[in-house]
């Protein structure tokens, strides 16, 4: 049964995205004259090939504009925050990024999110964190909204005020229909599969402890770049309030920090405690943390010897189908991946261990990537006879 609705909702999205993006490239045309003209003369006269090929360049061209929004849309964050007094740490679009090292220079890697397009990490003008109930969150948080928007409107009054062919005025219409839609999907609060700005801000906004666990994951993210571990990280940042409530974000990181930092010390015991709570919570849990979760589940249920059964509770299709895509650019999936071969399929593994060596050397985050090194060099260690799940 909730396979089937998954499945339903699945359609229902594709068929909402189809008809929002269908909408998009047919409203140019009836709210536009000129290419009113263009769409009923030049795109029909050639007859069926023709018009198929205005048409794919027509999505191609909202392509184009709409991956340009994404760029603009993670520009506006960064701006704003270095505005607010905030240092620069990555720039991402896609699975391409741009990060700070340790010695200030600027280094190029793969890194990708689930449910994420795009992604600019800065670090708190504040160091301590007795001071992070204090930082500027609203205009980092919404900069790449207003940047969409202001984009937006400039690509609008270009089409009233301006006069050109066919192909600038629809590509100008689509970089501004991009940056509303992009502005829409950022800004009106969402949880989703990652939570938008918007919904970011409103939170931050309503609890001011919400403030220091932003704090919390920009600095480690920051520390990380510069190649420092979990573990040698304050005791106190990973502190939290009794009554937390774990099926929020903010809090769920947290408790992700504090595994890998069991995860780090190979104290696998209280690493599989820390993430059984978070598994528990099921769907309260968003999906990225989800299958994050049980990916790392599956490094600890090894090293604890837990049966297949218990092990392929939380091994689903779905997870080890995530584990695989995100092993090609992110050095933790490329270990669970590694361990789902040698250990549960118990087949070789030796390209999956040279992938974890090859992703750490490259990547930005030198502190996690590090981890996934050693942790890797351990499992390499390990007899398969007596670590094999049967």
């Amino acid at each position: 049964m909730k396979k089937s609705k998954t499945n339903i909702k699945q359609s229902l999205m594709g068929l909402l995205t189809g008809l929002v993006i269908g909408g998009i490239l047919i409203l140019p045309g009836i709210v536009c004259p000129q290419l009113k003209a263009f769409f009923k003369t030049e795109m029909v006269a050639g007859g069926g090939v023709a018009f198929m090929l205005y048409w794919l360049a027509a999505m191609a061209i909202m392509g184009v504009a709409f991956y340009l929004q994404i760029i603009i849309h993670e520009a506006g964050h960064l701006v704003f925050g270095l505005l607010s007094g905030y240092k620069f740490v990555s720039f991402r679009v896609g699975s391409f990024i741009i990060m700070r090292s340790d010695n200030g220079q600027l280094k190029c890697g793969h890194f990708s999110i689930m449910g994420t397009a795009g992604q600019c990490l800065l670090e708190p003008p504040t160091e301590n964190i007795e001071d992070a109930y204090r930082i500027p969150y609203k205009l980092y948080g919404m900069g790449g909204v207003i940047a969409n928007i202001v984009v937006a409107i400039v690509a609008i009054v270009m089409v009233v005020t301006l006069e050109m062919g066919v192909l600038p005025l629809f590509s100008l219409i689509m970089l501004g229909a991009m940056g509303i839609v992009m502005a829409l999907m950022n800004g009106i609060p969402l949880k989703m599969s990652v939570p938008n700005d918007g919904y970011d801000v409103f939170v931050l906004g309503d609890n001011k402890e919400f403030r220091r666990l932003l704090w919390l994951q920009l600095k480690i993210n920051a520390q990380h770049s510069r190649g420092v571990k979990l573990a040698d990280m304050p005791e106190e940042w990973f502190a939290l309030p009794d009554d937390a409530d774990l099926s929020n974000p903010m809090y769920a990181a947290v408790v992700g920090f504090r595994a890998s930092r069991f995860e780090e010390k190979f104290d696998f015991e209280n690493e599989w405690k820390e993430l059984k709570r978070l598994y528990d919570l099921g769907t309260q849990l968003i999906p990225l943390y989800r299958m994050e979760t049980a990916c790392d589940m599956l490094v600890a249920a090894v090293a604890l010897r837990l049966g297949r059964e218990q092990i392929m509770s939380f091994m689903t299709e779905e997870v080890i189908r995530y584990a695989k895509i995100y092993s090609n650019n992110l050095a933790s999936r490329a270990v669970t991946y590694y361990v789902w071969q040698r250990f549960v399929e118990q087949k070789p593994a030796d390209k999956e261990a040279l992938m974890v060596r090859k992703i750490a050397e490259k990547s930005p985050m030198r502190g996690s990537a590090a981890n996934a090194v050693a942790l890797l060099e351990w499992l390499e260690s390990l007899d398969v006879s007596e670590y094999a799940v049967d």
